[in-house]
């Protein structure tokens, strides 16, 4: 078996948006979805979504991407489905 790498990896989110609207974040390391990091909120103008956890790598190159979408919220890029945001991620 290779080695395993830990990161650590955060990332924080505000958004504002109508009362009625949710805003939903994820994280998808190489591509697939960590249910781990999905964060939901719902129902007030002012939403922070949040999550920071210790994941574990085997060696070579991996993608990281936090993404993140609202039904209200201004996009920054109106054709697509999620926005792409910053994501903190510290080796161990």
């Amino acid at each position: 078996m290779g080695s395993r790498n830990v990161l650590l990896i955060s990332y924080s989110l505000q958004l504002f948006t109508s009362s009625s609207d949710y805003f939903v974040a994820r994280l998808l390391i190489d591509g697939v979805e960590d249910p781990r990091f999905r964060t939901i909120s719902a129902g007030s103008g002012f939403h922070s979504n949040s999550a920071t956890l210790p994941v574990y790598l085997g060696d070579g190159t991996h993608s990281v991407k936090v993404q993140f979408r609202s039904v209200g919220a201004v996009t920054n890029v109106p054709y697509e489905d999620w926005e792409q945001a910053f994501v903190q991620i510290n080796y161990l």
